[in-house]
């Protein structure tokens, strides 16, 4: 196969850092913005080519790399036409902690390959490519896959494919999940119009109540332009401060610099599309977000606590979709992110179903881990039946940190 590539003029050529895993797959190492692009642009249209998920791009990949311990690969898979199948892995080092509740038993450090979407829809291409990457997997290596959809050809095959479970351990990690979507119409009044009458009730409220209190000063501001990135993210970053996220759960949006740099990169590729609500100028929430093919992913909100009761965080929503619908342009679909919310369910026009699954290497030391984990899970979700059912014990056991959920 390597000399039909090399020969072959419908073939780009190989990066030097290219290693052949099998017949037709090969890793092609990411060193520099550049190599993703090249990556990208490499891959012919074909009759299994997907549209790309944002997060899925090597470009993207490249761009949230922080530092030594974090890197992209990418598989490429070659025919006759070129370059048709492309997996993208973002690799970094993390640590795999086993719980019972929200006691942590163990943390063991491993290399995880996070891969968003393969971008192909041939089970054979998709089943021989995750078997190829184990090949380039580490000692201690292993696959996390984000965001599956059920009836998709990869989330079939994940639970379908013999050859995969010959290979891989696979464990669905959580209950399914639902991912919501918004389909953008012509015009807001007809968006309008597809939401439940309660939450057409909230939102004219929520609008009239801050649009007072805000006495005409209440102002969404929209970035764009690499110029405007560093207002935005001085201001989003002071929001986010204030936020629970932040507070308690170590999240929200931090390192300044860090985020400028990132930024920065992304408005010159022309992605990078958030939003800011002032009242009497002082921020208050935030819509962090990008644009790819015609998709606005809405990536991070946040907004200050101390005018949670003004619901600032739905004002600022349903203004960021009512500015894509008329100065969208080309976007005609709003991607709420992974994570279900009540705001996401009712804002929402259309849904899909979604899992996570680890993909653990059949050796000795990865099947270890795998059945470690497994029994962490099954010893949690008993604890949590049985905060359900008993009685006189329930509270002592949600004082340690178990509930319901």
């Amino acid at each position: 196969m390597k000399n039909d590539i090399e020969s072959n003029p419908g073939i780009p050529p190989r990066s030097k850092d290219s290693v052949s895993l099998s017949e037709n797959w090969y890793l092609w190492s990411i060193n520099s913005f550049e190599d993703a692009t090249q990556a990208e642009t490499a891959v012919v249209a074909g009759p299994h080519v997907i549209p790309k998920n944002i997060e899925s791009l090597p470009r993207w990949m490249w761009i949230h790399c922080l530092g030594a311990d974090q890197r992209v690969k990418t598989f490429m898979h070659a025919s006759p036409q070129g370059w048709d199948a492309l997996i993208a892995c973002f690799v970094h080092n993390n640590m795999l902690r086993l719980t019972i509740g929200p006691m942590v038993l163990a943390s063991i450090p491993v290399t995880r390959h996070d891969i968003r979407t393969l971008h192909s829809d041939e089970e054979s291409l998709i089943v021989n490519g995750l078997v190829a990457i184990r090949n380039a997997l580490e000692v201690s290596g292993l696959i996390f896959l984000e965001g599956i959809k059920e009836h998709s050809v990869l989330g079939k095959c994940l639970r379908n494919s013999e050859e995969l479970k010959q290979n891989y351990h696979i464990l669905a990690f959580g209950p399914p999940c639902d991912h919501h979507y918004i389909d953008l119409p012509e015009t807001f009044d007809e968006y309008f119009g597809t939401l439940g009458a309660s939450t057409r009730k909230d939102i004219r409220r929520t609008q009239s109540r801050l649009e007072k209190k805000g006495d005409g000063e209440c102002v969404v501001e929209k970035y764009l332009r690499v110029e405007d990135v560093a207002r935005f993210v001085d201001d989003a970053c002071v929001v986010s401060s204030t936020t629970w996220q932040y507070l308690k759960r170590d999240g929200g949006l931090r390192d300044p610099q860090m985020l400028r740099d990132r930024f920065n990169h992304t408005a010159r590729l022309g992605w990078f599309r958030s939003y800011l609500l002032r009242v009497h100028g002082k921020p208050v929430a935030f819509q962090l977000g990008h644009v790819f093919e015609g998709v606005y992913y809405a990536q991070e909100i946040g907004y200050d606590p101390s005018w949670a009761k003004k619901q600032v965080g739905i004002y600022l929503i349903v203004a960021v979709i009512e500015d894509l619908i008329y100065n969208g342009q080309t976007i005609h679909f709003f991607d709420f992110g992974d994570t279900d919310s009540l705001y996401k369910q009712r804002l929402s026009n259309r849904s899909s179903r979604e899992s996570f699954y680890y993909l653990f290497p059949r050796s000795v030391r990865m099947s270890a881990l795998w059945i470690a984990l497994r029994i962490s899970i099954g010893v949690t979700n008993l604890v949590r039946r049985i905060v359900s059912i008993v009685g006189p014990g329930r509270q002592l056991l949600q004082r340690f940190g178990y509930s319901r959920r």
